[in-house]
């Protein structure tokens, strides 16, 4: 773009005497305005580029930059002045990007529409802007005196380059948006003293760095889980939660996540603190009757309890010291919740010591007792005679009344000796 000069003529030194007061007295202002200085990412603006309080010129030269990062041009001069054309920068769209920096853009005024310029306060350019980062950007409307058409000049009627009493510039900044964070599953139950594994969580935000951004946790039910047992960990996006019980109870516990700008999200989750276990009870059990072989015990009732487990919920196993007399098929536990039984059968003479342990799935609890296996008399094979055959009874045929056994031939051989021989008769 080149200078204009005009032929002299007395009303334009008049002009141009006044046009250089008024430079001197800095009354040239340069502005940039725009609808809105928050954008949203991928969002657009339109941006305008004004002078204040000049007076009548016939050339303008802009220069505007910005950072290439953050904004892009998507367009340039896009509307018509009464007083003149919009001359546009020359490059293609995604060479002025790749610069950062639109170097003309501005309006020439010519000799025979010059009457229509009375200078003083106009839009000279307009230019539609895209932000394609996130974070703060500032657009400048660069001052270059003597370095046209890379600097914001005006040329008076005259022909003389004025500049701009100061840099004009527009500071964008990000449409905030609140941050993220995912869902903590609630982690199964915990007995008092003990905690929770470390639970991961994720967090994030459209403008704020992650590591930026801010964690903080509150419980519900500060008897069972004070805010010192809960516990934030991790960095970045990635964080942790680990939530120690102290007091037997349930608490909701709440995250917060706050971006730089104040907006904030919220996660929580549930934890259910038990009581400290003890171990389980089992009722001792008498020893029953001895049984004979073959025979079964009654039902030999007990009862199992536990504090903080259900007794539907309790295990009893059972163990034989002695599997030849009760083998521990033989070993029958019954009944159900608190109530149980135990029956028992003998499978050979002996005894056996039969163990009880009840379990809660952690601690355990045991009782015993002993049985005794016999052999029943009626049914022969070695066992004792029965009484009724030791006592006093009618002799049956086979000890002819006199006893069985050797006793028996021992009294009859002495009855026999004892009486006196019959003599042969001689002839």
């Amino acid at each position: 773009m080149n200078r204009m000069t005009f032929a002299s003529r007395p009303l334009a030194r008049l002009v141009s005497a006044l046009l250089v007061a008024a430079a001197a007295m800095g009354a040239d202002t340069l502005t940039l305005t725009a609808p809105a200085t928050t954008l949203a990412l991928n969002g657009t603006v339109q941006v305008t580029v004004g002078l204040s309080g000049a007076g009548a010129f016939s050339v303008w030269g802009e220069c505007l930059t910005w950072d290439k990062t953050k904004l892009q041009l998507v367009s340039q001069d896009t509307f018509t002045a009464a007083y003149g054309t919009p001359v546009a920068d020359s490059r293609s769209v995604s060479d002025i990007n790749a610069s950062g920096e639109v170097r003309s853009g501005g309006y020439y005024v010519s000799g025979t529409t010059y009457p229509n310029n009375t200078g003083g306060s106009d839009k000279l350019g307009v230019f539609t802007f895209k932000r394609i980062a996130a974070g703060s950007v500032v657009l400048t409307a660069l001052i270059k005196n003597g370095t046209y058409p890379f600097g914001a000049v005006l040329i008076d009627v005259a022909g003389t380059q004025r500049v701009p009493a100061a840099t004009a510039m527009l500071t964008f900044t990000d449409v905030n948006t609140a941050p993220t964070i995912t869902t903590v599953t609630n982690p199964a139950a915990i007995t008092a003293g003990n905690s929770t594994a470390a639970l991961a969580f994720t967090v994030g935000d459209a403008q704020t760095a992650v590591g930026s951004l801010t964690v903080t946790r509150a419980s519900s039910n500060l008897t069972a889980v004070p805010l010192a047992n809960v516990v934030l960990g991790g960095s970045g996006a990635s964080r942790t939660v680990t939530v120690a019980g102290a007091t037997a109870g349930t608490s909701t516990i709440t995250l917060t996540v706050t971006d730089a700008g104040g907006l904030t999200a919220n996660s929580t989750f549930t934890v259910t603190v038990t009581p400290t276990n003890t171990a389980p009870t089992i009722t001792a059990i008498a020893n029953p009757a001895s049984i004979f072989i073959g025979a079964m015990t009654p039902a030999l009732a007990f009862t199992v309890g536990d504090a903080q487990t259900a007794a539907g919920s309790l295990t009893v196993t059972r163990a034989s010291s002695n599997l030849t007399a009760v083998p521990l098929a033989n070993v029958v536990p019954g009944g159900s919740g608190a109530g149980r039984t135990l029956a028992v059968t003998g499978a050979a003479a002996g005894t056996s010591l039969i163990t009880l342990t009840v379990s809660d799935g952690v601690l355990t609890a045991s009782t015993s007792l002993t049985v005794t296996v016999t052999v029943d008399p009626a049914a022969g094979g070695g066992g004792a005679t029965p009484a009724s055959n030791q006592s006093g009874s009618k002799s049956s045929g086979k000890n002819c009344g006199v006893g069985s056994g050797i006793a028996g031939l021992l009294i009859l051989s002495l009855t026999f000796a004892g009486r006196p021989r019959a003599r042969r008769r001689q002839a």
